[in-house]
C-alpha cells in the first residue's frame, strides 16, 4: 500500500512539470489512470488477503469423504486413522 501512495505522489510531481498546453488533457488522463491502477491493485490485495485468511481456517482434506462409495471410505479411514 505504501508503494501505491508513493507512486501517486511521484506521478503528481511529474505531471506538475508538464507545460500548460499538456496539463489540461494529458495530466488529468495520466492521473486518472494512476489512481485507477492503484485502486485495482489495492482491491486485488484485499481479495488475496481474504482468500488466504479463509484458506488458513480450512483443514486440508484430499477429497471429501462423502463423494466416495462406502467401501472406499472404509479403506481410507483404516489407512489414515488407524
Amino acid at each position: 500500500m505504501v508503494k501505491i501512495i508513493r507512486t501517486l505522489y511521484r506521478e503528481y510531481r511529474i505531471t506538475t512539470k508538464f507545460s500548460t498546453e499538456e496539463r489540461s488533457g494529458l495530466t488529468s488522463q495520466i492521473r486518472r489512470a494512476v489512481v485507477s491502477i492503484s485502486s485495482n491493485i489495492a482491491e486485488i490485495e484485499r481479495m488475496l488477503k481474504a482468500l488466504i485468511k479463509s484458506l488458513e481456517n480450512k483443514p486440508l482434506n484430499p477429497w471429501p469423504l462423502e463423494s466416495l462409495d462406502p467401501f472406499l471410505q472404509l479403506n481410507w479411514r483404516r489407512t489414515f486413522y488407524v
